[in-house]
């Protein structure tokens, strides 16, 4: 079935739980963290699995925590999994007491779909103790079945295009299909969450997003305690940001009517729920921060020009590449010259700095063109690749390439 593919983070995830006594798997909802834990990591390791999704495990945490995690431990049992654990926020101190006690690694695993460290003070807690890890929707990697190629971990945007196909392990090379220009289309539509993203039939699918709406901006975002909160103006806000040309806080406010001050709580539980991206301007250039849902197919059932749907996937890639390699997250911007140039998003990482012009057009037009020129010229020694539906590679000049969208899977 779509949700049980094979995730790229379970590798790193059984590498940290041999290293700490407690690892965190944070992510937006949906986006296949129970899975992960209650069924594909239980492949790999003996694990007791629970969820504070059921009420009646969820009272006996609060009240008794420390009987509840020992109840959990057995020596049959290499690992304890605690699902949707911010719920339960005296579990954190009493984790802290249990690993402070024994520092054997692998002893739990934590699931979240909030940011630990801002809902429960996480980093007071378990400083020193836990592993905190990121999964985000499938990657195109993960959605087609080929092994990663985490091209965009390399800052000089040379190497991306070397391969002319993705390395597959002697397991997986016969059955497991290549990324072609075709997919990348598909699925910047469809996006990559489970259990949704597969749906053929188009109402079952409308249906699983609805759902997934109505519970983040009713239920979700209750638990930040907003003043006068409106579950509508969270939903009008989440359109908002897909449908805005550009989606910063002024223009987000002014679509749905509202100053941008009585926005920002929600714009902020959005980003705690890993829901919206917030992408800051590049210190060379202009403009103010904008905002970008976490799913391109999320963003495409709220209405977002295929533009956005494109840039929202980049956006996925880069992040889930580096961080199912075990990088750290890289800084990204976006650059806007005065006079409206815009390279999509400049990455800095652990290697260095490159620019992505993301484009829908096989040749790019000359105003496209310009903006990369405008920016090579006051960054000469940044590499810039423009990636647009392509097949084939050619270099612009020194400073830029054109590249298919194939070249980054």
């Amino acid at each position: 079935m779509p949700h049980e593919r094979q995730r790229l983070l379970l590798s790193l995830l059984e590498k940290r739980l041999n290293h700490f006594p407690v690892v965190g798997v944070l992510g937006a909802r949906q986006t296949g963290k129970s899975t992960l834990l209650r069924d594909l990591l239980s492949q790999r390791r003996t694990l007791h699995y629970v969820t504070l999704d059921r009420e009646e495990v969820l009272t006996q945490a609060k009240k008794q925590p420390t009987a509840f995690l020992q109840n959990l431990e057995d020596k049959k049992f290499k690992t304890v999994c605690i699902d949707e654990v911010q719920k339960a926020p005296v579990l954190f101190d009493t984790i802290k007491a249990e690993v402070d006690e024994n520092k054997r690694p692998g002893r739990f695993a934590l699931s979240g779909s909030t940011e630990f460290s801002k809902a429960v003070g996480i980093r007071e807690s378990l400083t020193g103790r836990i592993a905190l890890t990121r999964l985000y929707p499938l990657n195109l990697a993960e959605i087609i079945g080929t092994e990663p190629s985490a091209r965009l971990l390399d800052a000089t945007a040379k190497t991306w295009s070397t391969a002319a196909k993705p390395q597959l392990s002697s397991t997986s090379r016969s059955r497991a299909p290549l990324i072609s220009l075709k997919d990348i289309t598909l699925w910047t539509k469809r996006g990559g969450m489970p259990g949704i993203f597969a749906i053929r039939d188009d109402d079952a699918r409308v249906a699983q997003y609805e759902s997934w709406i109505e519970t983040t901006c009713s239920r979700d975002m209750s638990n930040f305690k907003i003043s006068r909160f409106s579950a509508d103006l969270a939903r009008r806000i989440l359109k908002a940001v897909a449908t805005c040309e550009i989606s910063n806080r002024g223009e987000i406010a002014s679509i749905v009517g509202k100053d941008p001050r009585s926005i920002e709580p929600y714009l902020q539980a959005f980003k705690s729920l890993f829901v919206l991206y917030e992408i800051e301007p590049h210190r060379t250039g202009v403009g103010k921060p904008t905002f970008f849902l976490f799913d391109s197919g999320m963003a495409n059932y709220l209405g977002a020009s295929s533009q956005h749907c494109l840039s929202v996937w980049f956006l996925n890639e880069c992040l889930s590449q580096h961080s199912y390699a075990g990088k750290p997250k890289p800084d990204i911007f976006y650059y806007k010259t005065t006079r409206g140039s815009i390279i999509d998003f400049v990455i800095e990482n652990q290697v260095g700095t490159y620019g992505c012009k993301l484009s829908e057009e096989e040749a790019p037009s000359t105003y496209q063109l310009r903006a990369v020129e405008a920016f090579s010229k006051k960054h000469p020694s940044i590499q810039v690749a423009v990636l647009c539906p392509c097949t084939n590679t050619l270099k612009l000049n020194r400073h830029s390439t054109l590249m298919p969208w194939t070249a980054i899977t």
